[in-house]
This record gives structure tokens, sequence and C-alpha cells, in this order.
């Protein structure tokens, strides 16, 4: 029994310019299909719960706003909190030392804000988010 040979180097087809195209068309389709995939919807769900006093004051789902609505919180230093499809902002306050002053959270990166003096902890979050069952200080 005879073994073929293998061919030469120089027989062997080496790779053309469509072939390079090809690669990075599968290349460029995979990215966009696991850009798709994996992308956080944009705004679905995103609720600003309001709790003072360990009690859940207020909650907005900021998908549905169509504008900035002033949203204010009672306590014993009052604050005011716009809302917009973009996020949430202190825009006025009564604390002392201006904790609370001109912090914000936007949709995009959820968080807390957290007022000490007023006991009030503003959560931006999708709906299952977590949120602190206790604040300190």
């Amino acid at each position: 029994m005879v073994t073929p040979l293998r061919p030469s180097a120089a027989d062997r087809r080496r790779p053309t310019p469509w072939d390079a195209l090809a690669a990075v068309l599968v290349l460029a389709l995979a990215a966009v299909l696991a850009l798709a995939l994996f992308r956080p919807p944009h705004n679905s769900g995103t609720v600003l719960t309001i709790t003072q006093d360990g009690a859940e004051v207020a909650q907005y789902d900021l998908s549905a706003l169509d504008g900035p609505l002033d949203v204010e919180v009672l306590g014993d230093y009052p604050l005011t909190v716009t809302l917009s499809p973009g996020g949430a902002a202190v825009t006025a306050h009564t604390c002392p030392g201006g904790d609370c002053a001109r912090a914000s959270l936007t949709a995009g990166k959820p968080g807390q804000l957290i007022c000490l003096p007023n006991h009030t902890i503003i959560t931006l979050g999708g709906r299952s988010s977590e949120i602190f069952d206790a604040v300190t200080g």
C-alpha cells in the first residue's frame, strides 16, 4: 500500500482578499449579535423609590415620564427632587451642611442618594433592585 504524498507548499492555495473579507464579516456579525443579546433594555423598568424613616413614601416609573417632574420630599429638612426619563437630581434642599446639594442619579448607572439629616433614601434601579435595609450615622 502506497501512502499518498502531501502536496508541496508551493502547490497549496493561499488565502485571497475575499477570504479576509469573509472573516471580517463573520466577526462583525458575531459582535453585533453579542451586543444585541447582552445589552440591557433602554430605560425599561427604571424605577425611582423614595424611602423615609424605613417606609416607602413614593415610587415612580421613570420610563413613563414625558418630561421633568418636581417631587417634594417632606421631613425635618425638605428636599425637591426633579425626575426625568434620564434620571433624578436633588434641585433644592434645606439640609444643614449641604450634603444633598447637586446630587444626581442617571438611568444608565442606578444607585442611591442618601440624605441622613432627613432620613431619606432615594433609590434608582430596576423593579427588582435591592435597597439598604438600614441607615447608620
